[in-house]
């Protein structure tokens, strides 16, 4: 829990956290050089094309299969069934279990404001 017993911050449950988010988006960029082999998304255009190149099933959503038996990348045979779910968990902010292009678009949206 974030907050123990007595009320107080748990800071090292945050850290955790933070940690976590910051790993699984390391992943998403590694995903996506080795899957569209650009090493960064610096614009909209470019997440809008990486994220058309992993949805290779045409379906509007990246699931859990489109990133672990993706016909282009190599990448996600170096990460386990785990790593792979927390990638999504991670991503998923309206909790379908599934990366839309607002979801897609939002875990790179903070490094084209820097």
């Amino acid at each position: 829990a974030v907050l123990g017993g007595d009320g107080a911050l748990n800071t090292s449950v945050m850290v955790v956290w933070v940690n976590s988010k910051e790993v699984a988006k390391t992943r998403w960029k590694e995903f996506v050089a080795d899957v569209t082999g650009s090493q960064e998304c610096t614009s909209m255009e470019q997440i809008e094309a990486a994220f058309r190149a992993m949805d290779w099933n045409n379906t509007g959503k990246l699931s859990y299969r489109n990133l672990s038996a993706h016909p282009r990348s190599t990448f996600q045979n170096s990460l386990s069934d785990e790593e792979l779910q927390d990638m999504i968990n991670q991503a998923d902010i309206d909790g379908d279990a599934l990366i839309g292009m607002s979801d897609f678009k939002n875990m790179f949206m903070a490094d084209l404001d820097e």
